[in-house]
């Protein structure tokens, strides 16, 4: 679906430091580009740390002005900061076109996952709502096999395509039909249902029950303030905003923006570089198949086994480490140097399957309509804050 080109550009922001650090802090590189070791952590953690701030704040505009006009009025910054990378010939306007593309991307984070939940048919939304997690996957994971083969200023122009398309698709789509009904553009919110159903589909009865959903909540509101805020809100959050919290202190971020680095420090023959390439092919062709095999298995159960095997693996890469550091000359380390490779595979192909089509899925889905997209960008928040803390420690 277009929106989903949404959760592609942030995996192009969240997918570039990983490939763009190395080269950056290269000695090759321009004297008025090179980063330091501190600058380049600043680097990657200035994306985190501006969705901190954007992602609510983007999440309030999206109940306010409409999912679509949200992401119409975002995606042309997220191209503009991308020609600032592309074009930069000095770190302030590196900083600048990093900053721009992140806060813009985040800002419209929380659209995608509202948008397909809320024009999706109930049979298949449990399918669709997953699509912002594998449409992240596939957008880190093409940064990571073009980032071996292009430098990256190409890269950042490349990163371009995704909004600018989106931007065309768009126009030509309607707005969620469930914000209309909130807005009381009931005859354009029918128009929108058809827009999203068979030809031959009756949308009568899905019709007057989005309807009497609305009616029903701003009885409620009317009747008792916040009190249904913090209501609705709290419940979803300390079962999904709490696991994306856990799930960011588990060491993602970290081995996802220092991967180069850590597969050097682990003296593996394989070349470092390659590494993200090839957990990007891993990536896309999971993404591929992945929508249609999300009903086949329980997602707690699977959600519950990805989650140990993933303790599991991390535990093994941080063994390896530790005996490093602890025996540097033995030749055990060069024995076992395969370990944190295939640990790191491990780690990409667990969160793909089993973590993040869970997640999304319960963002999408627990919170109600009227404080979903405000509810998904404090998630994100919250998702982000982690990050960030993690990035510069």
């Amino acid at each position: 679906m277009a929106i989903s080109l949404v959760s592609i550009s942030d995996g192009c922001v969240h997918g570039y430091s990983t490939i763009a650090l190395p080269q950056l802090q290269s000695n090759e590189t321009d004297d008025a580009l090179q980063l330091s070791e501190s600058q380049g952590s600043w680097f990657a953690a200035t994306a985190a740390g501006s969705g901190i701030i954007f992602a609510p704040l983007g999440g309030a505009l999206s109940s306010k002005i409409g999912r679509k006009k949200l992401v119409l009025i975002c995606s042309p910054m997220v191209v503009i900061g991308w020609m600032f990378i592309a074009n930069a010939t000095d770190k302030y306007l590196l900083f600048t076109g990093r900053l721009i593309s992140a806060i813009a991307t985040y800002a419209m984070m929380s659209a995608p996952s509202a948008y397909i939940s809320e024009i999706a048919h109930p049979d298949f939304r449990a399918t669709l709502a997953s699509l912002p997690g594998f449409s992240l996957s596939v957008g880190l994971s093409l940064v990571w096999v073009l980032g071996y083969f292009f430098t990256w200023k190409t890269i950042a122009f490349l990163s371009i395509f995704p909004p600018s398309i989106l931007i065309i698709l768009l126009l030509y789509l309607p707005e969620s039909p469930y914000w209309l009904v909130k807005e009381g553009k009931n005859e354009l919110a029918q128009k929108s249902l058809r827009f999203y159903r068979p030809i031959n589909y009756n949308i009568t009865d899905e019709f007057d029950e989005i309807n009497q959903k609305n009616v029903e909540k701003k009885f409620h509101l009317r009747r008792r303030n916040f009190r249904p805020f913090f209501k609705a809100f709290f419940r979803p959050f300390s079962c999904v905003g709490i696991l994306w919290i856990l799930n960011m202190w588990s060491g993602y971020p970290a081995l996802s923006v220092y991967l180069i680095s850590i597969m050097e420090a682990s003296g593996s023959p394989i070349d470092p570089a390659l590494v993200p390439t090839m957990i990007g092919i891993m990536r896309v062709s999971i993404a591929g198949i992945l929508p249609f095999m999300v009903q086949k298995f329980p997602p707690k159960m699977t959600f519950a086994i990805g989650q140990f095997l993933k303790a599991v693996s991390m535990t093994f890469i941080g063994l390896f480490f530790t005996f490093q550091y602890l025996y540097p000359r033995s030749m055990y380390v060069a024995i076992f140097n395969w370990v944190p490779f295939v640990m790191i595979i491990a780690q990409f192909f667990l969160r793909s399957v089993a973590v993040q089509p869970v997640l999304y899925t319960l963002v999408g889905e627990l919170f109600p309509t009227e404080i979903r997209t405000l509810a998904v960008g404090i998630v994100q928040s919250s998702f982000f804050a982690s990050a960030f803390i993690i990035g510069k420690c």
